[in-house]
């Protein structure tokens, strides 16, 4: 079997899911709350060794440890991979949780994270993580409209005045 080249992900894509990500942890860091872990998860973690960073290992999250998720970064496909942070252990810095598995891994997220953004449609991170990515593109072309507004005024602004043009 052979394997699939990477597509690579436009910059475009890039800035909208930065942004996705920069205002999803707005949001959490607002909620200023610990996630319990729900059932045992193998997740990426960086291990640490001596107080420092050894590199990324796999380890099982046990059920019920508390996590503070920090702060994210772009995943290789273009998704938002986040760091979560322990409240107890000191085996490793952080866990990496990617966006489709974050309700698995801390369940009570997304409906935290839909009060704190206002999202009443669903608690479903990944919908949560959609509708955010809606909401900046409406808003992007909210502003396009509104600036192309502002220059019809201000084109209008000179068509009345009766010194326009003259030197």
């Amino acid at each position: 079997m052979a394997k699939q080249p990477k597509t690579p992900i436009s910059e475009e894509a890039k800035a909208l899911t930065t942004r996705v990500g920069n205002r999803i942890i707005e949001a959490i860091k607002a909620i200023d709350e610990a996630f319990a872990v729900e059932g045992v998860h193998q997740r990426s973690v960086m291990k640490l060794e001596n107080g420092n960073q050894v590199g990324y290992r796999t380890k099982p999250l046990l059920p019920g440890s508390e996590h503070f998720i920090d702060s994210f970064y772009l995943g290789a496909k273009g998704q938002l991979i986040f760091k979560a942070i322990p409240t107890e252990t000191r085996e490793y810095a952080w866990a990496d949780v990617d966006e489709p598995a974050m309700d698995n891994v801390f369940p009570l997220v997304g409906s935290s994270l839909s009060e704190a953004l206002g999202i009443d449609e669903c608690e479903d991170f990944k919908e949560i993580a959609s509708t955010v990515r809606a909401r900046l593109i409406k808003e992007d072309e909210d502003a396009a409209v509104e600036a192309l507004e502002e220059k019809k005024e201000a084109d209008k602004a000179y068509e009345n005045n009766p010194n326009y043009g003259r030197f």
